[in-house]
């Protein structure tokens, strides 16, 4: 649209607004406090493919209704403290920013259904980003970051249905994925480091194919586990191919 700038945004407030979208206008690189002053009836909020900096605008969490946020493709370096005071929030997109880390008070984000994360700088996930609480989470979308490892409070986000975490450096990933996430419907940790996973994940999913590295032992679940060292567990020249139960009596390093 070409729009560089959203000075005067809160005289929207006048009307019953319930979606706006701003994104693909590469001027804008401001959120306006005035954004606020939407705060009673705004629903989704879109701010894609823009050039916001920094840590996310302050304003945006006065949107006490907000149930959508899209700010794929921005500059955003972190998410704030607050960010629980988006308590309605359902789906929250921040893909392709330069955010290093989130605060481990998005735990309390009880409503939210799909967190993307991609394409950013983040190392660690606070224990609980997902848990217990998110009891509603049924995406998390984390690929392409820095990741070493996975919180253990993973296992017990038991509403989970697709988990990406491909291109990572991820060495280990919890134990009691396979167990307790009876809803997942697509796993992906392709492209990472994992040189091991424990007996119950090779149980319910099978060992990968040798080219696709996919699992297809769950009719249910899509595995994805290919471009990790643990392909030498199954297909390497100097070993045999373990069966499930060898697999379980060596020492686990991930799971």
């Amino acid at each position: 649209c070409g729009i560089k700038s959203l000075d005067g945004i809160g005289l929207l407030s006048a009307c019953p607004l319930r979606v706006l979208n701003v994104g693909r206008n590469t001027g804008i690189c401001k959120i306006p406090d005035e954004l606020s002053k939407l705060r009673e009836t705004l629903e989704e909020f879109w701010c894609d493919d823009c050039q916001i900096e920094g840590p996310l605008p302050s304003s945006i969490l006065e949107l006490k209704n907000l149930r959508v946020l899209q700010m794929s493709n921005n500059k955003l370096t972190s998410v704030p403290d607050d960010i629980d005071l988006l308590f309605e929030l359902r789906n929250l997109c921040l893909d392709r920013n330069e955010i290093t880390q989130v605060p481990e008070s998005m735990k309390s984000l009880c409503q939210l259904e799909s967190l993307m994360l991609r394409n950013n700088k983040l190392e660690v996930l606070p224990d609980g980003v997902p848990g217990s609480t998110m009891s509603r989470l049924k995406m998390l979308c984390i690929s392409s970051n820095r990741l070493k490892t996975l919180p253990q409070s993973l296992s017990e986000c038991t509403s989970l249905e697709t988990l990406h975490a491909n291109s990572n450096r991820l060495t280990l990933i919890p134990i009691g994925i396979a167990d307790h996430l009876t809803k997942l419907k697509r796993i992906n940790l392709s492209n990472n480091q994992l040189d091991f996973l424990d007996s119950s994940f090779w149980d319910r999913f099978g060992r990968p194919d040798e080219i696709t590295g996919r699992c297809d032992q769950d009719d249910k679940c899509v595995v994805y586990v290919g471009q990790n060292p643990l392909e030498e567990q199954f297909h390497g020249t100097s070993t045999q191919h373990p069966s499930t139960s060898d697999v379980g009596s060596q020492e686990i390093k991930a799971s």
